[in-house]
């Protein structure tokens, strides 16, 4: 078995500091469902995609059936090119999506619990970045 430092892969994070909110019934109010896909495209602002690549975007199924394809189209159409594919899958039957719970996990460690360990593992390999609003 490989060791994740062998690997070749890139992982971005994004987190949002909710303690800074003035006005939380704003934030009610716009939907948990709207901030996670404004903080996807905020965060797709910053990886470093190779638009000449065939990219595969995987995304933890978290929005309704109804508005899911919508979110897809928004994406494929930000990325602004034919080349890339987003989908939409269930974490328990993408090995993928479980690698990234666990970098979700570990991100959470060490923003909450300031413990690094778990992203030690992966360092040179992550970014982080806050959202600012």
């Amino acid at each position: 078995m490989k060791v994740l430092k062998e690997i070749d892969f890139k992982v971005y994070s994004i987190f949002f500091d909710n303690t800074k909110i003035i006005n939380k019934n704003a934030l009610k109010k716009k939907g948990v469902n709207k901030i996670y896909q404004h903080m996807v495209f905020k965060l797709l602002e910053k990886v470093d995609l190779d638009v000449n690549l065939k990219n595969e975007i995987y995304f933890d199924k978290f929005l309704p059936k109804s508005l899911e394809k919508q979110f897809i189209l928004k994406i494929e159409k930000f990325l602004d090119n034919n080349h890339s594919k987003v989908y939409c899958v269930k974490s328990e039957k993408f090995i993928g999506i479980q690698f990234v719970d666990l970098i979700s996990w570990s991100s959470f460690q060490y923003l909450e619990k300031n413990n690094e360990n778990f992203l030690k593992i992966v360092e040179n390999k992550y970014t982080l970045f806050e959202y600012k609003k």
